[in-house]
């Protein structure tokens, strides 16, 4: 009969690992390795998945025991079940960590660039004097403000092309609205700028 202390105990021993080198692999105490392998305490769900890992075994083989008759009550199948289970919600969570990682990268990318378009059209119409003309808009009515808007929903409910559809929509409006204030100054009898237009 082959417990699940005589199995870690056999693996340790066939990748060359002393209990001292397991315990600073998984953080645990050296009597918590000496329990697991004498069979007096179980590892966790969590540690039972490091074992396996260190192994580069399958949880199942590590759970798998030879039962005899004084063991046939033994649930093996609901071991394995929890073990899985605890696999399943890792899984989730590190899934969910790396789904909430990229909408948060792609949320600050997008808030960058709408940014970066704001600083831009004042830097070269306030600091340098190039005449920007949707610059009157940009200011008064907070058009990229306006613009980014639904460019941060769309980021939260994952619709990147309508993103993109409108970062690229906004970037095009400003430079619209520059030749069509230009056009307009120099055509108007009283210089409007129609860059709103844009």
């Amino acid at each position: 009969m082959s417990l699940l202390g005589d199995k870690i105990k056999e693996l340790r021993k066939e990748i060359g690992m002393t209990q001292e080198d397991i315990t600073s692999e998984l953080n645990v105490s050296q009597q918590a390795i000496t329990k697991w392998e004498n069979v007096s305490s179980l590892p966790s769900s969590g540690n039972m998945i490091k074992l396996a890992e260190l192994f580069n075994v399958s949880i199942d083989v590590l759970v798998t025991l030879t039962v005899d008759k004084n063991l046939s009550d033994f649930d093996l199948a609901g071991v394995a079940e929890f073990i899985h289970n605890a696999q399943e919600k890792v899984r989730r969570q590190n899934d969910l960590l790396i789904h909430t990682k990229k909408i948060v990268l792609y949320l600050t990318g997008v808030l960058l660039t709408y940014e970066l378009m704001y600083f831009i059209c004042w830097f070269l119409n306030v600091q340098i004097g190039i005449k920007i003309h949707p610059w009157y808009y940009i200011k008064k009515y907070h058009i990229i403000l306006l613009m980014g808007i639904p460019s941060i929903i769309a980021v939260i409910l994952q619709k990147k092309k309508f993103t993109l559809i409108m970062l690229l929509g906004a970037t095009l409006s400003v430079l619209v609205g520059q030749i069509i204030g230009e056009y307009s100054i120099h055509h108007s009898p009283v210089t409007f700028n129609e860059s709103w237009l844009g």
